[in-house]
């Protein structure tokens, strides 16, 4: 039996602070992580992440994705306290 997110409260398994928002995205410290379908031309999923509208780019798992973000999290933390 497939998992329901609404069953099992708003968060996605154990990533603590990623917010599923729908079957195909989610939200992580205000960026979106939206999850393109397997194609034949592509037989792996992508996850494009975005936030206010400016694309970042896409990886090939969420937990790049996640990662990524992290990154671009402390480098702005790190600008900021400069």
């Amino acid at each position: 039996m497939k998992k329901r997110y609404s069953q099992h409260g708003a968060h996605a398994g154990s990533i603590p602070g990623l917010v599923r928002i729908s079957k195909s995205a989610a939200i992580y410290r205000g960026f979106t992580i939206a999850k393109s379908p397997r194609t034949p031309q592509r037989p792996r999923n992508l996850y494009g992440i975005s936030k206010d509208g400016v694309y970042f780019g896409c990886d090939f798992a969420v937990a790049e994705a996640l990662r990524f973000i992290d990154q671009l999290h402390a480098e702005r933390s790190a600008a900021s306290n400069v």
